[in-house]
This record gives C-alpha cells, sequence and structure tokens, in this order.
C-alpha cells in the first residue's frame, strides 16, 4: 500500500517546523572533550616550550571550562529527584566520590600537576546544599563569591610558605587549603560552578529553542570576555603596575610580567584594584569575568554546531564518546602523566632536563592518541565511562534510599487517617522547573542521569 505523495505546502511545513529536542546534549559532550583536552595541554605542551598563543589559550580557561561544565552534571544528575533531600544526598555523594577519587590521585608519585579533583569534590558536596534553590539566588550567590571571594583569599594567604600547594598534614589544613589557599580554591571557584548551574537550567526550559540560545550564550560569553579583557589590560598597564612597580622597586614591564603569569589560586594583594587585572589563576573578579566568558562562548558555540544532529557523525564519535567521560579521561591522563615523570625521575640514571627522551616531549600526542582509543571503545560498546557509572550508581544508591524512606514515611503518616487517600510521592512531571532542576517530559520521561551513557541513548550515523 503506498502513500500519497504530500503537496508543496506540506513539504515546506515539514522543513520549516523545529524538531523536537530529546535526548543528550551533543555540544556538552564536545566541550567537555575540549575541557580534558585543554588541561592536558597545559601540563604536557607548556613545560615543553609550547607556541606563545598555546601558553595562553591553555592558562586557566581549560580548567575554568571543566568547573562551569561540572555545574551542568550536578543539575543533570539531580534532576530526576523533585524531593530536595534526595536531589541533596544525590549531589552531595557524587561530590564525595569525586573528592576521595582526587585524593586517591594526589597520592600517587609526585607531579607537577596541580590536581583539580579534591577541589572541584568539595564544591560539588557545597553546589548540593543550594542544588534545589531558585536560579535567581544561584545568581546572587555567584556574584557574592566573585566579588567578595578574591578579596578574602590574599587575607588567608598573608604568611604561609605553602600558598598554591595543598597541605594534607592534617585535616584542618587540608581544607583550609581547599577553601582559601589552594590552587583552586573553593572560595571562588564555587562561583563557575554555579555559573553552569544557572546556565544547564536555563538550557533545559529552552532546549526547543536551541539554535538561538546556544547563539545568544556565545555571543554573551565572548561580549563579557572582551569587556573584561579590555578592563584588566587598561587597568594592569595604567593602574596596578606603575604603583607595584614603585612600592616593590622593580620596572613597569617586569610588573606587568609577572601579574601575566600564573597567580596559583590567588590574587597577589587585596583591593579592588587588583581584582581588575584577570591574571591566570588568580581568582581576581576579572579573572572570573574572563575565564567565566570564554567558557559560556564555548560552551554555546558547541551547543550550536550540534543543534541540528539527532545522531552523531561517525567520524566524530570517539571524541564524544571521550567527552561523555570527563572523570575517567581526566583520571587516565593523571595516572599516565604520574608514571610518566617517576619514569623521569628515578632509576640509576636520571634524565637530564638537556636530554628529555622523546617519550617525554611527546606525551601530549601520545596521551592524545589514548584518549581517543578510550572514547573508540566507549562509542563501539556504547557503554559510559567506568567512573561515570560508579559514581552515578553510587550516588542514586544514597538517593533512591532517601526517596523509599521519605515515601514509606508519608504513607505510614496518613494510612491511618480516615476518610483521607494516602499522600502519593510527587512525580517528576510535576516539579516546577524553576525551582527544582527536573525535566521530565513525555519525550525525556527515562529519568536516567545525563553523565550515564543512555540519558536517552547516543545515537551514531555513519558521515555523509
Amino acid at each position: 500500500m503506498t502513500q500519497p505523495f504530500p503537496s508543496r505546502s506540506a513539504r515546506h511545513h515539514r522543513r520549516q517546523s523545529p524538531p523536537v529536542r530529546t535526548g543528550r546534549f551533543y555540544g556538552v559532550d564536545f566541550a567537555r572533550f575540549l575541557a580534558i583536552i585543554g588541561m592536558m595541554a597545559a601540563h604536557l605542551l607548556v613545560p615543553n616550550g609550547s607556541p606563545t598563543w598555546v601558553q595562553v589559550a591553555t592558562t586557566g580557561f581549560p580548567s575554568t571550562l571543566f568547573a562551569v561544565l561540572g555545574g551542568f552534571g550536578i543539575v543533570f544528575s539531580s534532576r530526576r529527584y523533585p524531593d530536595p533531600w534526595a536531589a541533596f544526598v544525590a549531589v552531595f555523594v557524587r561530590g564525595l566520590v569525586v573528592f576521595l577519587l582526587g585524593w586517591v590521585c594526589v597520592a600517587l608519585p609526585p607531579s607537577p600537576i596541580a590536581i583539580i579533583l579534591m577541589y572541584f569534590g568539595m564544591a560539588i558536596m557545597c553546589a548540593a546544599f543550594v542544588v534545589s534553590l531558585s536560579t535567581w539566588i544561584w545568581a546572587v550567590l555567584a556574584v557574592i563569591l566573585a566579588l567578595i571571594g578574591p578579596q578574602l583569599l590574599p587575607v588567608f594567604r598573608a604568611g604561609l610558605d605553602t600558598a598554591g600547594l595543598l597541605d594534607l598534614s592534617n585535616p584542618l589544613l587540608t581544607l583550609r587549603s581547599l577553601f582559601f589557599t589552594g590552587t583552586y580554591p573553593v572560595l571562588t571557584w564555587l562561583a563557575y560552578v554555579l555559573l553552569g548551574m544557572i546556565l544547564c537550567r536555563k538550557l533545559l526550559q529552552e532546549r526547543q529553542q536551541m539554535r538561538s540560545f546556544s547563539l545568544w550564550l556565545a555571543g554573551i560569553g565572548a561580549a563579557v570576555a572582551v569587556v573584561a579583557e579590555v578592563v584588566s589590560q587598561l587597568s594592569l598597564r595604567l593602574l596596578v603596575a606603575p604603583r607595584m612597580a614603585v612600592d616593590l622597586g622593580m620596572d613597569k614591564e617586569s610588573v606587568i610580567e609577572a601579574l601575566q603569569g600564573s597567580q596559583f589560586g590567588a590574587m597577589p594583594s587585596s583591593g579592588w584594584s587588583a581584582a581588575l587585572v584577570a591574571s591566570p589563576h588568580s581568582g581576581a573578579t576579572m579573572d572570573i569575568l574572563l575565564t567565566g566568558g570564554v567558557a559560556v562562548a564555548i560552551i554555546g558555540l558547541c551547543l550550536f554546531g550540534s543543534s541540528s544532529w539527532r545522531a552523531v557523525p561517525s567520524v566524530l564519535r570517539p571524541f564524544f564518546a571521550a567527552g561523555a567521560a570527563p572523570l575517567t579521561i581526566y583520571v587516565t591522563h593523571i595516572v599516565m602523566t604520574s608514571i610518566m615523570y617517576a619514569a623521569l625521575t628515578s632509576g640509576p640514571t636520571p634524565y637530564s632536563l638537556s636530554e628529555l627522551p622523546l617519550w617525554y616531549t611527546s606525551a601530549f600526542w601520545w596521551q592524545s592518541a589514548v584518549v581517543i582509543l578510550i572514547g573508540v571503545v566507549l562509542a563501539l560498546i556504547h557503554r559510559r565511562g567506568p567512573l561515570e557509572a560508579f559514581t552515578s550508581s553510587v550516588s542514586h544508591t544514597f538517593a533512591d534510599l532517601v526517596v523509599e524512606r521519605r515515601s514509606r514515611a508519608a504513607t505510614e503518616g496518613t494510612s491511618g487517617d480516615e476518610g483521607e487517600e494516602a499522600a502519593e510521592p510527587v512525580r517528576a512531571e510535576e516539579a516546577p522547573v524553576e525551582e527544582i532542576p527536573v525535566v521530565a517530559t513525555p519525550e525525556d520521561d527515562s529519568g536516567e542521569d545525563y553523565d550515564e551513557w543512555s540519558d536517552e541513548p547516543i545515537s551514531w550515523h555513519p558521515l555523509r
């Protein structure tokens, strides 16, 4: 039986109708891949004398993109739980697992990498306390942290020889390092996580207008980054550098060069003028605006580039599969680098800096090949990364226990009331999107965590 050929008006209407957006946000996966590769370049290319543009592109930007995307993961992983306590437990346990994985990585043979996972896990645990609040509260908290946090960090660092390092000698010093004196202090980096949570909640609300929303994101992010860079350069050259040159007895150009290098987590001094200079890894207000703006622009461009896809082209499958397993890829990179530095510095005849072996100078390229290979394997077997699976399983187990106990308590509390029906648990579809990040629709009602490989199963098609 044949169907009648549709009329021209029907075909035109079909072409003009926007596709229904369901399933994975492929652009987020690719942004995660870029963040991981960027951090690998900062760890492996820059120390080996990379071009200036590589140093600029990888100093501060990949790690902040990673943190912003971490906010996306928080919203994706908690949206299946309309109950605030369950959402809190899901996010808090997730952060705890990441924190413990970071602790294991720190315990590996030492390398020059400032491992982000312990800071990141602590930031996720802090975000758990506000995960069910309104978006405007997230925005207010992010602004407060971006304005006040940078002013407090130099105060906590005053007189410390361990500034920028993670001090694990006792629990109190560890907490001080994580929140105030480490390379990625939670006091300021939580602002990036909150920014990602805000963007993700908005993305879930605007998923049917993906192209326009992603372009809006890219434009706003780029504009903020440009303004922040202009303000930073003017403040550095006209205000901060001349004053510091007089105070320190140095020439102005030397001060500018020093402030354009990594500050390892905090501004060199308090003051609103210092907050106007976007030194890498300084946590200054202008640094947060610059790196946050770039992160938003990258996410917007990645979302726009994949907005019309119903499936990922086969040639790109390994990249997106690797991006969907950021925790597995990052830990693999840390382990490989730790082993590499152990081999470089140990043994009866340690290598000299003037005669570094090829396997060290080419580490970025062979580690990138390993990353792509992991992506190929995950794409072929249609599975998420093992650490993503473990993290999701543990967090959901504890959160589901909370849901079960609260549902049982609600049922028992109403079973004795005659003439009244037992209260039913709140359905995910009934949760207000603004208050609780649950977006369950008839087209996307699987309830799966986005970070799992099958939020909706990722779809592939051959390159046409």
